[in-house]
C-alpha cells in the first residue's frame, strides 16, 4: 500500500499576514476617498467642487454703502483693484450657510449693510460641494449694523436673490482695498 503523502499548507508568514492586512486598509482607504470626491462631483454636476479658484471679471462693480449705491465702472482706476480684492476673498474658501436670510433681513442689510457687488456679462460658477447654479450677480457682506452674519456671498440671476448665502472664510483683502478707497468697513 502507498501511504499517501501529506500536503503540510504553508503557514502564513507574519510579513505575509501584515502585506494582506495593509492592502486591505489601502483599499477601504481608496473607497472612502473615493466616495468623498465621488458623491459630491455627482450631486452638485461638478468635477471641481472643491477648488476655490474664481478670477472672473465682472462688467460692473457696486459698492452698496448703508443704501447709497456707488457704480465703479471699468474705466474707474479703482475697478481692477476692487475685482482683484473681491475676488482673492472668494478664493480663500467658503461653506454653504446653515441659515438663510429672508427679506426682512435682506431689506435690513441693504439699509444698514456695506455690500460689494459684481455684475457679469455672462453667468459665472462657483466650485461648491453641494452645487452652485451659474449666475450673473454676486454679492458680499463685508460688515453691518444689526447684521450677526457677515462675510456672507449672494448670488442672483434676476431681481431676488438667492436667500442661502455661502460663507466666506476671510473677508481682510476686500476690506482693505474697500478701506484704501475711503469706505468705513
Amino acid at each position: 500500500m502507498a501511504q499517501a503523502v501529506k500536503r503540510r499548507r504553508p503557514k502564513t508568514s507574519p510579513q505575509r499576514a501584515g502585506g494582506s492586512l495593509l492592502s486591505l486598509l489601502a483599499i477601504i482607504g481608496l473607497l472612502a476617498g473615493g466616495f468623498y470626491y465621488i458623491f459630491p462631483a455627482i450631486t452638485s454636476g461638478d468635477l471641481l467642487w472643491f477648488s476655490t479658484q474664481f478670477d472672473a471679471e465682472p462688467r460692473l462693480m457696486t459698492v452698496i454703502d448703508r443704501g447709497q449705491r456707488i457704480e465703479i465702472e471699468p474705466s474707474d482706476p479703482r475697478f481692477q483693484a476692487l475685482v482683484d480684492a473681491f475676488n482673492t476673498s472668494i478664493t480663500r474658501g467658503y461653506r454653504n450657510a446653515s441659515m438663510g436670510f429672508s427679506e426682512e433681513t435682506r431689506k435690513l442689510v441693504d439699509q444698514n449693510g456695506l455690500l460689494v457687488e459684481a455684475l457679469y456679462a455672462e453667468p459665472v460658477r462657483l466650485h461648491v460641494r453641494g452645487g452652485f447654479t451659474p449666475t450673473k450677480r454676486l454679492q458680499i457682506l463685508v460688515s453691518g449694523k444689526n447684521i450677526h452674519t457677515t462675510q456672507a456671498l449672494f448670488r442672483s440671476n434676476e431681481a431676488n436673490w438667492d436667500p442661502i448665502p455661502l460663507i466666506l472664510s476671510d473677508l481682510s483683502p476686500l476690506k482693505a482695498e474697500l478701506t484704501r478707497q475711503g469706505f468705513d468697513t
